[in-house]
């Protein structure tokens, strides 16, 4: 499929997205994310679950994860917000394999 005809369709992180969440993940960082709770679907849930992480994904046709933008918090409820490196894993995850990567 070319990128014209193959749409990406974006939408809010959810709980049924977390192993998806984490492959990509590990597609763009190998092991080496700062914050090592992203690729573990059961942390991605909590997170979810108690506001400690606002995201939404991209996802191709098939519904593979290929970007995110997060927000997460230090606390549960917390009001302040923080999205250190969140960014490059969309540039990174939306890139065909093979190409520079963010």
């Amino acid at each position: 499929m070319t990128p014209e005809s193959d749409p990406v369709c974006l939408r809010p992180l959810g709980p049924a997205d977390a192993e998806a969440l984490g492959r990509c993940f590990e597609r763009c960082y190998g092991t080496s994310y700062v914050d090592a709770g992203f690729y573990d679907p059961v942390e991605i849930r909590a997170r979810l679950a108690d506001g400690r992480l606002s995201s939404i994904i991209a996802t191709h046709h098939a519904g593979e994860v290929v970007g995110h933008m997060g927000l997460s918090r230090a606390r549960a409820r917390c009001r302040t917000r923080a999205t250190p490196w969140s960014i490059r894993a969309t540039a990174a995850a939306s890139s065909p394999p093979g190409s520079a990567r963010a």
